[in-house]
């Protein structure tokens, strides 16, 4: 009879070495900037990117981000039409669905322009496959446009926001899957 994962040598060692890397790794992220953090945080990056546990504490005192912003996907469709997909936005749900989906604010504050542009592509499907509504006319392209602006300081106004095109992939078939 087979034992469960767990109750095997090898299986104990695994899950054990499984949380020593987690734990490594969130360390290493949390860190402060230190020499340490910037030997090891190219090796954790990947892992805390594609598993969702990347944080910041940019929301926080003394320096809060200062920028909103949002990400607008323009879907070009096979007949030259171009249809236009925000991603969701925070300050458009209720706090149900906020909770719900904070991975996309997460997602989104990710993609700027200079860092984490292993996320891009991703970003580019998703549109492309939320937004394949007609088969006669399928998205062939995507393009991720960042929508900026800065966060004035109590009492005065918001500026206009600033657009930015940061990426750009044309869409095969396979990515509509």
């Amino acid at each position: 009879m087979q034992q469960p994962i767990a109750r095997r040598w090898w299986g104990r060692a695994l899950i054990n070495a499984f949380i020593l890397w987690h734990l490594f790794a969130l360390t290493i992220w949390l860190l402060p900037e230190s020499a340490l953090r910037r030997n090891c945080i190219g090796l954790v990056s990947p892992y805390m990117t594609w598993t969702g546990f990347m944080q910041s504490w940019s929301l926080f005192s003394p320096n809060p981000a200062p920028t909103e912003v949002y990400v607008e996907a323009r879907i070009t469709e096979a007949d030259g039409r171009v249809r236009s997909w925000v991603y969701p936005r925070m300050v458009n749900m209720g706090y149900l669905e906020r909770y719900r989906r904070e991975r996309y604010r997460k997602l989104i504050e990710m993609a700027h322009p200079d860092e984490n542009s292993m996320v891009w592509p991703s970003l580019a499907r998703y549109a492309a496959r939320r937004n394949n509504i007609d088969p006669r006319h399928p998205p062939v392209s995507v393009a991720l446009v960042r929508h900026f602006r800065a966060i004035p300081p109590p009492g005065l106004l918001f500026a206009p926001y600033q657009t930015s095109v940061f990426f750009q992939m044309p869409v095969r078939p396979g990515d509509l899957r």
